[in-house]
């Protein structure tokens, strides 16, 4: 039985090692991951796999803010962040190719979350991991590709995203390419909710500490004019907003990034009840 096993697991290595070589997609062509996440079969980047190349390849992956310029570290429940892996290299290869996945750390299990894919980029599941990935549509000229990714539930700790990247040489097989693997781990933000009697809403702020931009997120029961102070910690007003609080739930962005570090105060306000949240500026 284990030689057998042993024989099986071999053949299934080779059809990966394979595979990964055909330029439109590991899962959409092979029905595998290569990433190098837990429970896959192989890395990309695993010796006689897209080896012997010299182009100084490094993978990386980052998280923006969706629409905005702001690489984040932690995200909040429901949100939707931009997702970019970039090939770094030294030498410029003939083209680049990619794979991420993006995985529970609690159990290792698939968020499979993607949406929105830029240009090269396609979302496809694998049948062999059950997962969904992100990966090119062919051999691109680009090194960096781009994808949307939708935050899990409230309660799901921290997720990591699991990226291979491959500079190749354009010869057609695996032989002369380089491919590297690179890790993003992101946890969950735990700033706790506060209900409010007093204001007769929820608030949430987020992200603290914050580097570029703070959010207050407002659920109410009704609809109401409330006034939203950036104040620092000597209660000094930095700016003031009137705020149409809708039913359900309002966002407010605060541009905190020109300040200089230490602690702030969200100051939250109707007619007849007001109440602060403070966040470390850093």
């Amino acid at each position: 039985m284990k030689l057998r096993f042993t024989y099986l697991s071999f053949l299934a290595l080779l059809f990966a090692v394979l595979f990964w070589g055909n330029s439109s997609g590991r899962a959409n062509i092979g029905n595998n991951g290569n990433t190098g996440a837990p429970g896959e079969l192989a890395s990309c980047a695993m010796p006689g796999c897209h080896s012997g190349g010299s182009f100084g390849s490094e993978t990386v992956i980052k998280m923006f803010r969706a629409g905005t310029t702001e690489e984040v570290t932690t995200y909040w429940p429901g949100d939707v962040y931009d997702m970019e892996v970039i090939i770094n290299t030294s030498t410029a290869p003939a083209g680049y190719a990619f794979q991420m996945v993006s995985l529970f750390d609690a159990d290792d299990s698939d968020v499979n979350a993607w949406s929105s894919p830029g240009t090269g980029v396609q979302i496809a599941t694998a049948s062999m991991t059950g997962r969904s990935y992100a990966e090119q549509t062919s051999t691109s000229a680009s090194n960096s590709f781009k994808v949307q990714w939708t935050a899990p539930a409230s309660g799901s700790g921290s997720v990591t995203f699991y990226a291979a990247g491959n500079s190749v040489n354009g010869n057609g097989n695996f032989q002369g390419d380089e491919a590297t693997n690179g890790t993003l781990t992101i946890s969950e933000n735990l700033v706790a909710t506060q209900n409010l009697e007093a204001l007769g809403v929820s608030v949430q702020l987020f992200p603290n500490p914050v580097t570029t931009n703070v959010s207050l997120r407002i659920d109410a029961p009704a609809s109401g004019l409330f006034e939203a102070s950036l104040v620092n910690i000597l209660g000094r007003e930095i700016s003031t907003q009137m705020v149409d609080v809708n039913l359900g739930e309002t966002r407010l962005d605060f541009d905190v990034a020109n300040l200089p570090k230490g602690v702030y105060l969200v100051r939250l306000s109707n007619e007849s009840n007001q109440s602060s949240y403070p966040f470390l500026k850093y």
